[in-house]
């Protein structure tokens, strides 16, 4: 369509030919399926595919936010001074 287009303008050149074909066509993209089996239980029938995207991206956001929260906290001295406060050695 755009070749058509800037052929049509007169204004086809190797530069242009070039800029289009290396462009990321919508059927390029790379895509990630998932078997809609193994997420039903999560979302109420009839959910629209976008809100159950948008769900999975905010759920994989929080799930990273509290790795790096545990990463930050696990095994330093303030943990270990908590977890031994609330459950004292005898």
């Amino acid at each position: 369509m755009k070749m058509r287009k800037f052929s049509e303008e007169g204004r086809l050149n190797e530069d242009v030919i070039l800029s289009i074909m290396q462009e990321e066509k919508p059927n390029q993209v790379e895509q990630f399926k998932l078997p809609k089996e193994k997420i039903n239980r999560f979302f109420a029938p009839g959910t629209p595919a976008q809100k159950i995207e948008s769900d999975i991206v905010k759920g994989l956001e929080l799930l990273r936010q509290g790795h790096k929260i545990y990463k930050l906290f696990h095994y330093t001295d303030w943990d270990h001074t908590v977890f031994t406060s609330v459950f004292p050695t005898r």
